[in-house]
């Protein structure tokens, strides 16, 4: 079985909206349902004119969620642990450490 995608519904069973992949991998990370690694592309803010990419595989260790109302608001902290790797940039970087510290 292939997962493309989630659709919400209200407490009526109605349409709301609906998720594409991405938006549902970060779901299952949110519910704690993530049983494998997820490939996630991030854009990375650098100067110059090229779009500059970065892909992490991402193995979820330990979540934590506590919830809170402020001000008649519901408010959600949100503790995720997780074990990453770089898979692809598509930029230079010195991956040389100084001290411990590693360059971008």
């Amino acid at each position: 079985m292939r997962v493309l995608g989630v659709t919400l519904l209200n407490d009526k069973g109605y349409y709301r909206t609906s998720l594409n992949l991405q938006e549902t991998e970060l779901l299952d990370l949110l519910r704690n349902n993530q049983k494998a690694s997820y490939s996630f592309t991030i854009p990375v803010k650098m100067l110059g004119p090229n779009k500059k990419n970065i892909s992490i595989l991402v193995k979820p260790q330990k979540r934590n969620i506590t919830t809170n109302y402020q001000h008649g608001l519901p408010q959600f902290d949100i503790e995720i642990k997780v074990v990453g790797n770089i898979t692809e940039r598509t930029f230079q970087m010195n991956l040389e450490k100084k001290g411990n510290k590693k360059e971008a």
